[in-house]
């Protein structure tokens, strides 16, 4: 893909040493020539957009579609996500993702004191149900819970097709989460 013609000098070959994702070519290289537009009213040569592109110094991280992908920031949304759990004396915060390391057993050093069936229950109810192998939880299309979890971001609805995207994760079937009306379809996510 070419984000400048070839104009007067000839030249070929890509811009970018590898291919970039479509979408993102597109749009990166839409935004390229507008930006080679502001600075020349001629067509550029390869050489000239090489040069134009080398001066901007575009080599950092942010430019690569997939360091920061969407889904991977909804999932640490969702499990840097606080939930209230009643263990013991009173109710504390903890985050989606440590409950499940909790009920898998997995706790970390600075976990609070919560069991792992009051963990799993917690989760379950918010709509994050740990699967029989401990490796893999179900995540509910339409738990209320995370919807309230993802209420002003990019993700308030079809969070489901998000997470699709992540390595490994794949549409599940119908799936109770241990109370009445609580069923629904989910994405499974591998935790490992």
């Amino acid at each position: 893909m070419r984000f400048f013609g070839r104009g007067e000098g000839g030249g070929g070959g890509s811009l970018f040493t590898s291919p970039p994702v479509s979408s993102a070519g597109d749009q990166l290289g839409t935004l390229l020539a507008g930006a080679f537009a502001f600075h020349s009213d001629g067509a550029a040569t390869f050489d000239q957009a090489m040069q134009f592109i080398q001066a901007l110094d575009l080599r950092d991280d942010d430019l690569d579609p997939t360091a920061h992908a969407d889904e991977q920031k909804m999932w640490r949304h969702l499990m840097q996500s606080k939930l209230r759990v009643n263990a013991g004396g009173g109710g504390i915060d903890v985050p989606v993702g440590m409950l499940l390391d909790i009920a898998r057993g997995r706790a970390p050093s600075n976990a609070p004191a919560v069991p792992e069936e009051v963990a799993a229950r917690e989760a379950m109810a918010a709509g994050f149900r740990l699967l029989d192998d401990g490796h893999t939880v179900a995540v509910s299309n339409t738990a209320l819970a995370i919807q309230g979890m993802l209420k002003g971001t990019a993700w308030p609805n079809e969070w489901g097709r998000v997470l699709r995207r992540l390595p490994g994760a794949r549409p599940g079937g119908a799936t109770s989460f241990g109370y009445q009306g609580s069923t629904a379809r989910v994405t499974l996510v591998p935790l490992d």
